[in-house]
């Protein structure tokens, strides 16, 4: 007023800045409308109060400025953070994107409703993109682990997929994860039944509680544990039978086996006791050639040894029934000849035997020859070699005849000599 222009002091200190994520700025208020008809001493008074106006409309224009530039800056900020969360969905990085959209500021007071309306649009939008994003790359993720067998690292991506990530993707996973879950199973009893109950326990642990196998899993796993102990008892009672000779008990222990490695590592044992039995069987009703066929098929090391008693049995007993046949049919030599294979000091007695009766008989053999050719003193010769208490009785038997035939020529003789007649030759 009075053609006096007031004006805002520059050097005036302003407020404290406010919080840029919270405060609001004080709405300035309008000044009122002066009177028309003023009087000088309420012109006075306007003028005073018109200049404090003044001085306060300055001060509060400069904090709306202040303001105002504030909300700029924060826009800015809030926009680069947009960009950025639009930088990590673009280059794949689906869960920094989550963790920055959820972090986003919402609600500034500082900038307009429309403004954080269309930011927490925008940035939600961004935050959808992302969850879904990032469920489709676990569950790609998981598929490719399936599809190289690994069944447990395709669960574990699996069961990352969250329901607020996007619940179709979601669906999609739980229903693998049971399909997993029954292919771990029924790989897991695999291998148990190829003896590594290790891993089939460890991938039974693996299968979710939330699938329905689950029970079902840890079940199985308790029952192959309580097996293999068995299995186990099994299989020491039968190697115990098999180092005793107690092939019937072996096969009664193999037969309680029911898992397939232990079946087959129990089979050369099992194996070995049935060839061991029918050997013996063989051997007791004297098929020498069976017996030592049967015994020739055992290959464990415990089996062996009574396999080779048996077969040396075998053997000795096939070629003294040749030696008694030979001896039978007066093929001395023949005789001999299979009695000298014989390697069992049980086989070597009556190898002797037969040896000493094949001796005899060829000395009794070569004293008739010489007895028919009036060789008498070869006869004597041959005599004296046998030995067995039967070839003495058949040796005296000839000497007997030997001598009596003997003193029937010296009586021929003498009566020749008496009666000078010529000498009568004695037909033996």
């Amino acid at each position: 007023m009075n053609g006096t222009n007031t004006s805002t002091n520059p050097s005036q200190t302003p407020t404290q800045t406010p919080n840029v994520w919270y405060n609001s700025p004080t709405q300035p208020t309008p000044p009122p409308n002066s009177p028309r008809n003023k009087s000088p001493l309420l012109i006075g008074l306007i003028t005073v109060v018109t200049a404090s106006l003044v001085v306060g409309g300055g001060f509060l224009g400069y904090k709306q400025w202040q303001n105002n530039k504030l909300q700029d800056k924060l826009r800015g900020e809030l926009q680069s953070l947009q960009l950025d969360i639009q930088k990590l969905r673009g280059t794949g990085q689906f869960e920094y994107c989550i963790q920055q959209s959820q972090n986003f500021p919402q609600n500034n007071q500082l900038i307009s409703p429309q403004d954080n309306q269309r930011f927490s649009l925008e940035v939600n939008s961004l935050l959808r993109d992302c969850q879904k994003s990032l469920a489709v790359q676990l569950l790609a993720n998981a598929k490719k682990s399936a599809a190289s067998d690994q069944f447990i690292n395709a669960i574990e991506a699996g069961k990352k997929i969250e329901n607020t990530l996007d619940s179709e993707i979601y669906a999609q996973a739980q229903e693998l994860i049971v399909q997993w879950s029954n292919e771990i199973l029924n790989r897991a009893e695999v291998q148990y039944q190829l003896g590594e109950i290790k891993i089939a326990q460890d991938w039974a642990k693996a299968i979710p509680e939330t699938v329905p196998v689950y029970q079902k899993a840890q079940k199985r796993s308790e029952y192959w544990q309580t097996e293999w102990n068995g299995n186990q008892n099994y299989y020491q009672n039968a190697k115990d039978g098999l180092d005793n000779s107690q092939w019937d008990r072996v096969i009664t222990e193999a037969n309680q086996i029911r898992t397939q490695y232990w079946i087959q590592k129990v089979k050369p044992i099992k194996d070995d006791a049935s060839y061991l039995l029918t050997a013996k069987t063989a051997l007791n009703n004297s098929q020498w050639n069976q017996a030592i066929q049967s015994a020739n098929k055992v290959t464990t090391n415990a089996g062996k040894s009574q396999a080779e008693s048996i077969i040396a049995k075998a053997s000795d007993e096939k070629y003294l029934s040749a030696a008694r046949t030979a001896l039978d049919n007066s093929e001395w030599n023949k005789a001999i000849e299979s009695a000298n294979k014989v390697t069992t000091d049980y086989g070597k007695e009556q190898a002797k035997s037969i040896k000493d009766t094949a001796n005899d008989e060829k000395h009794l053999s070569a004293a008739r020859q010489a007895f028919n050719n009036g060789e008498w003193a070869k006869i004597f010769d041959e005599l004296s070699q046998v030995k067995t208490d039967a070839g003495k009785e058949k040796a005296n038997e000839i000497k007997e005849q030997v001598e009596g035939l003997i003193g029937l020529a010296a009586v021929i003789y003498l009566l020749n000599n008496l009666s000078g007649q010529p000498d009568v030759q004695a037909s033996p």
